[in-house]
């Protein structure tokens, strides 16, 4: 009984860490795209200023 409770316990603990790891991707991977249509949306104006 001890066990399986350490085992759940455990158990939610590496879903809860493996959850904030996926989050934490996805908002590298939102931040990315976002920087990437800024400077898409910027490089006509820079060519303009150069």
């Amino acid at each position: 009984m001890h066990n399986g409770l350490w085992e759940a316990r455990y158990t939610s603990d590496i879903t809860q860490h493996n959850e904030q790891r996926a989050l934490t991707v996805t908002n590298i991977t939102s931040l990315v795209t976002a920087a990437a249509s800024v400077i898409t949306a910027l490089t006509p104006l820079i060519i303009k200023l150069m």
